[in-house]
């Protein structure tokens, strides 16, 4: 698979389709050459890619390239754009498969079934898709597939942490207006900090903020600005470009995003518009449905705490003379979980044992063992438990322990109780966290009885990063609902 950047192609609010028809030739050439060299693991995967040399060819920018145009990405005269662009990627596409055809042979299925093909003869049986472009897009700082700007400004999660990001394409639209005095930094130039500020407070949509050029609200619009049936109809207009004729496409994957307050009848809705326009399949996404997305306008102090962020911690109650609130008797009853985090970096599994005790039904002590882990390691874990330990023991609130660690990562991930953790003090934060919502301490959790992994799912495969059984396949990958893994990345 292969993505090509249409915001790349607009200069003055022209499309250049002279120098995107050529690129798309080069393109389909290349990633045809990609299957002659590619090494398989597998003998099946090797006859089965040989036989019909499947090409997925797809685009990243279509947003960009939009607003760049001067167009709405939710009308028809953006639709009819787009239906003109991807129809041209079509005929390009069908024809640089049908040219390698003849310099090098068809695909063998056709070959050996020509009598029962409805297309010319031609290198390959498919040439077109889109695919998320998640990383790709980010790199090259334009929107992913054929969606629209997620918004102007997000926290994206990466890893365990969330990050904050402007769309390049504002800052490039705002910088060729007049700075407004309220945004303006000590320089004189627009403060990002802000700006991105009042984007966050508007649910990332620059509609509506009087700062915000008219001309770019009227063109900028994002995920949360567009209706869900505007998102289905722009899917619908590329699948349709895509399969008008030659039988080129495989199919697209494209996320219906809703709002929070999004009903069934919404999502039916969706569905049947889907059915309507041409879809081969549809993804709906209701915004805030899941405890951790990949894309977020709002930051929640829960989830997106960086490294050194500290909470403030409500003030713990007096003790006298600064003494413990209690003394740890020689008996103390808990619970003990294993947990198993991943280092990416060599791909090996740690195992780490978290213990949380009781004294009077509240936690009193806590101890992490960092398995078969050199001492430094080991030392770091107790030190960990010692601390949490003796905070819990003067008096310090458990929310405020929990708020203090959660989000901290420290280059190991995994699944524990549902939550996705970064670290060992992400694994305390988890286990105090989930002990006072009556998950763990003291109780046996429902779902563990019915044979349900501690991620809180049960899809019945297994992830090769937390080993949950949350792999799921959502647009055409699979994915991990536990760990947020995926095998497309």
């Amino acid at each position: 698979m292969g993505a090509i950047n249409l915001a790349a192609y607009v200069d003055n609010s022209r499309f250049d389709y002279i120098a995107f028809r050529q690129d798309v030739r080069i393109c389909i050439r290349f990633l045809d050459d990609v299957l002659e060299v590619n090494v398989f693991a597998l003998e099946d995967n090797r006859i089965a890619s040989q036989d019909l040399r499947r090409l997925g060819l797809g685009v990243m920018g279509l947003a960009d390239a939009l607003i760049k145009m001067g167009l709405r990405y939710d009308n028809e005269a953006g639709r009819e754009a787009i239906f003109e662009i991807m129809g041209v990627m079509r005929e390009e596409a069908i024809k640089a498969s049908e040219k390698l055809g003849l310099e090098r042979g068809v695909y063998p299925v056709f070959e050996r079934n020509q009598d029962k093909m409805e297309h010319a003869p031609r290198r390959n049986v498919a040439v077109l898709t889109v695919a998320p472009t998640g990383t790709t897009s980010m790199i090259m700082g334009v929107s992913s597939g054929i969606e629209p700007i997620y918004s102007p400004f997000i926290w994206r999660k990466i890893g365990s942490e969330y990050r904050a990001m402007v769309a390049p394409l504002l800052i490039e639209l705002l910088e060729s207006y007049p700075v407004d005095e309220r945004y303006a930094n000590s320089e004189g130039r627009w403060d990002w900090d802000k700006v991105s500020e009042a984007l966050s407070g508007n649910h990332g949509s620059v509609v509506g903020l009087d700062f915000i050029p008219h001309g770019i609200q009227q063109v900028f619009v994002c995920a949360h600005d567009i209706k869900p049936l505007e998102h289905v109809r722009m899917q619908g207009t590329v699948q349709q470009a895509f399969d008008l004729e030659g039988f080129a496409a495989n199919s697209l994957s494209k996320t219906i995003n809703m709002p929070n307050e999004a009903t069934v009848q919404d999502v039916e809705d969706a569905y049947s518009e889907a059915y309507r326009t041409g879809c081969k399949g549809i993804t709906v996404y209701r915004d805030g449905s899941r405890q951790f997305q990949v894309l977020s306008v709002s930051k929640k102090k829960t989830e997106v705490k960086a490294e050194t962020e500290v909470a403030a911690l409500e003030p713990a109650p007096a003790t006298p003379h600064g003494k413990p609130l209690f003394d740890r008797p020689s008996r103390l009853v808990g619970i003990t979980d294993m947990v198993k985090l991943t280092d990416p970096a060599t791909g090996q599994r740690r195992s780490f044992l978290v213990t949380v005790n009781q004294q009077g039904g509240k936690a009193a002590e806590v101890i992490v063992t960092s398995g078969r882990a050199g001492d430094e390691a080991n030392a770091d874990s107790e030190a960990l438990g010692r601390v949490v330990s003796i905070a819990l023991q003067y008096g310090v609130p458990v929310d405020a322990i929990v708020k203090t660690l959660r989000g901290i990562n420290g280059g190991l991930y995994g699944s524990y109780n549902g939550r996705l953790v970064g670290s060992k003090a992400d694994l305390v934060a988890v286990a105090l966290e989930t002990m006072s919502i009556g998950v763990g301490l003291g109780q046996v959790d429902p779902a563990v009885l019915d044979g349900v992994d501690s991620s809180g799912y049960d899809t019945g495969l297994s992830c090769p990063v937390c080993e949950s059984k949350a792999l799921v396949k959502e647009e055409g990958c699979m994915k991990c609902q536990a760990c947020g893994y995926s095998k497309c990345g």
